[in-house]
């Protein structure tokens, strides 16, 4: 009883423990959102649903098997009153190329009082191989060829489409991420804030009681306190708004939501910024021009409609086909020689009003592609270069805040020195406090904007998520700018 109920205290023990709260890092966070994202499913689901259509449009060339049995009784031509009866069979198996000719192949066999409108085909009955070969419109560019390729090229584009989606939804996340990590460290700076001030709270309550401050001074750290309490609060209420913001992103397999990650999850410290270089940014414009989907999307939506130019240039022609007929009969009565039967079928149309509004469709559409894509493609380099900016702006404001910490942090521990030297003010010890953690958070805000704005390159390149080789090699964010620079702690760069 003694060991059962060591165990069961063990077991309680155990259990008893917190487990520590994986840190959320961009990387798994990526590879949730890409996964297990409504939006991701969404666009997967679509792709897939093109894949479908494909098939369909692909049916248009299957073989099909075609079986017929009848039994006729009707007025004979030859002798009027009399009953004539026939028992006709067939099956063929039928099927068309993508060239637009018509295949079709078989056996039929008629057997009774043999008079039109039925055809003797002999005892054992008749193999036949049937042919139309369109000569000028479909052949080669027709409707059910067209509409398979642009069926290729459709799945294609929902693909891009699916990658689009992709980099927009890891670019908001990411940027949702970095703001709740930078909201959990600014509360940091502010719960230390407050910390100093109840410790100085309780020291001058101390030398008041000692008779070395005057009572007012208990009044001035009392209203620090509650100056910085509000603040604390209000900082919380930011980092559980970003969290909340953030949790939208984060899900589990077969849509289940996750929750709302907690405060202990985001890394620290947050990692400093690095440098971007020219060629850096050169080669993600070149990266971008091959792989950005929209540019790939405008493509393939040319050569669908390049197609569909071709198609209405081919249904101008008039229609002229050519059908040949083969078979061989067996059994008794049969004929010898091979049963033939040839000739040609022609449609003309007059106005052809259909196929010249397909074309000029088709043409204007091609000339709005070709601006369009132009557009785009000045879009897309502005856009690379704008966060190429903004990240190098970023990394220079982060070397002033940097500075600037630097030296409030300094006038701060100069101003507690001379306070406890009696030659300051409480007053002047508060502010020198508050200046140093107000350029705490804005260092802590120039190092979000920095990673926003890594994320918005990787994304205007289509870095993100390790789409390039350089990405695949490690972190896709962290490693993409280089060189590092110094740490906090470190020698600083001139």
């Amino acid at each position: 009883m003694r060991r059962r109920a060591s165990w069961r205290l063990l077991i309680l023990i155990v259990t008893a423990v917190p487990c520590a709260a994986e840190v959320l890092t961009p990387e798994i966070l990526i590879e949730r959102v890409r996964l297990h994202h409504p939006v991701m499913i969404r666009a997967r689901l679509t792709a897939a649903r093109t894949e479908a259509e494909r098939l369909e449009k692909q049916g248009a060339f299957d073989a099909r098997l075609k079986g017929r049995t009848r039994y006729l009784r009707y007025n004979s031509s030859s002798a009027v009153g009399a009953v004539q009866k026939v028992l006709e069979s067939s099956f063929s198996v039928d099927f068309l190329t993508r060239y637009g000719i018509a295949v079709s192949t078989g056996f039929k066999r008629a057997a009774g009082d043999i008079k039109t409108p039925v055809s003797p085909t002999g005892e054992s009955g008749e193999y036949f191989l049937e042919v139309t070969v369109p000569l000028l419109r479909n052949l080669g560019e027709n409707p059910k060829a067209a509409a398979e390729s642009q069926a290729f090229l459709k799945e294609s584009l929902a693909r891009l489409k699916v990658r689009r989606t992709e980099l927009k939804l890891l670019e908001d996340a990411l940027k949702r991420y970095w703001t709740w990590v930078g909201a959990k460290h600014k509360l940091a700076v502010e719960e230390r804030l407050l910390q100093l001030a109840r410790e100085r709270l309780s020291a001058v309550e101390n030398k008041i009681r000692s008779g070395l401050l005057p009572r007012i001074d208990r009044v001035e750290a009392d209203r620090e306190v509650q100056r910085r309490l509000g603040r604390v609060r209000k900082a919380r209420r930011v980092l559980q708004k970003s969290a909340y913001a953030l949790s939208l992103f984060l899900w589990r397999e077969e849509l289940q939501p996750d929750g709302v990650p907690e405060p202990e999850q985001a890394p620290s410290p947050i990692p400093p910024p690095r440098p971007l270089t020219l060629e850096r940014v050169e080669a993600g414009k070149l990266t971008a021009l091959t792989r950005r989907p929209e540019l790939r999307v405008l493509k393939l939506a040319q050569d669908i409609a390049a197609i569909d130019r071709e198609l209405a240039r081919n249904q101008l022609l008039p229609r002229l086909d050519l059908v040949l007929w083969q078979g061989w009969q067996t059994g008794a009565d049969a004929i010898e020689g091979p049963v033939i039967k040839a000739g040609v079928q022609l449609e003309l149309p007059v106005l052809r009003r259909g196929a010249k509004g397909r074309l000029r469709q088709a043409l204007l559409d091609l000339a709005n592609l070709n601006a369009q894509e132009k557009q785009t493609l000045r879009r897309i380099l502005i856009e690379i270069q704008d966060w190429a900016s903004e990240i190098q702006a970023a990394y220079d404001r982060y070397r002033a805040a940097r500075d600037e910490l630097r030296l409030a942090r300094a006038l701060e521990a100069g101003e507690k020195k001379a306070f406890d030297l009696g030659d300051s003010t409480l007053f002047l010890v508060n502010r020198r406090e508050r200046a140093s953690g107000e350029a705490n958070v804005k260092l802590i805000d120039v190092l979000v904007e920095y990673h926003q704005a890594v994320a918005g390159f990787l994304a205007a390149t289509t870095e993100l998520a390790g789409e390039t080789p350089a990405a695949q090699n490690g972190n896709p964010v962290s490693q993409a700018i280089s060189p590092p620079i110094p740490r906090l702690n470190e020698p600083m760069a001139n």
